[in-house]
């Protein structure tokens, strides 16, 4: 199990669901950093995260799943991790008793505050990306109007540079936060006349995503 901090882990995560690890337990799994070795251990032991390829090949062609298991640092919690575990989809031919479906796995969707999306580019290609969950952006842009309406635009601009540092800037990431920080940034100078000192909406930073998603089922 490779260990990641939460920009090179969300990379991960894409990485393996565009080679067929789409499903994922419905339960997120966050741990104490002192436990991920036992969970390891069990993983290893039960779904054999630690195949070589030859021997996950081998399983694709019986019919059987494959797995793997992606230590991510958790956005806010320092001494936490979550431990991604992923599978490849399985059918009937997996043994009704195997310890495989004691498991309830789900679609890959989230990891943490972020969301799989495909986003198109300016070559008007599809990539795969992230984007921040609604409840996660709008309560923040919706903060920041609050303060920029009671005259402490200055506090606004300053969580809008926390935002931008704090996130991942993938390219869904980046698409949500200019949207918000170019509408506030037109009210602060326009409405407020107040010089704004807020991060560049157009010079935000930008991680690159996947190409050829679109098969994965996922909506724009």
């Amino acid at each position: 199990m490779k260990i990641y901090d939460l920009t090179t882990g969300l990379q991960a995560v894409l990485l393996h669901f565009q080679r067929g690890y789409v499903l994922t337990t419905e339960c997120p799994i966050v741990v104490h950093a002192d436990k991920r070795d036992s969970l390891m251990e069990k993983f290893i032991e039960v779904y054999g995260v630690n195949f070589p390829a030859w021997k996950r090949y081998s399983r694709k062609l019986k019919g059987l799943p494959s797995a793997v298991a992606l230590d991510l640092s958790v956005l806010g919690q320092p001494h936490s991790r979550q431990i991604v575990l992923l599978s490849t989809a399985f059918d009937d031919r997996l043994p009704k008793d195997a310890q495989w479906r004691r498991e309830k796995w789900v679609p890959l969707k989230r990891v943490q505050d972020f969301v799989l999306s495909n986003e198109v580019g300016s070559d008007r290609q599809t990539s795969l990306s992230w984007r921040l969950a609604p409840e996660v952006i709008a309560p923040q842009a919706r903060y920041w109007l609050k303060l920029i309406k009671e005259q402490k635009a200055s506090a606004a601009m300053m969580h809008m540079r926390e935002a931008v540092e704090l996130y991942p800037a993938y390219a869904g990431v980046r698409k949500q936060l200019k949207q918000e920080i170019s509408s506030l940034k037109k009210l602060i100078e326009r409405k407020y006349k107040v010089p704004y000192t807020g991060p560049d909406p157009d010079k935000l930073p930008i991680i690159a995503g996947f190409r050829a998603s679109a098969d994965r089922g996922l909506t724009k």
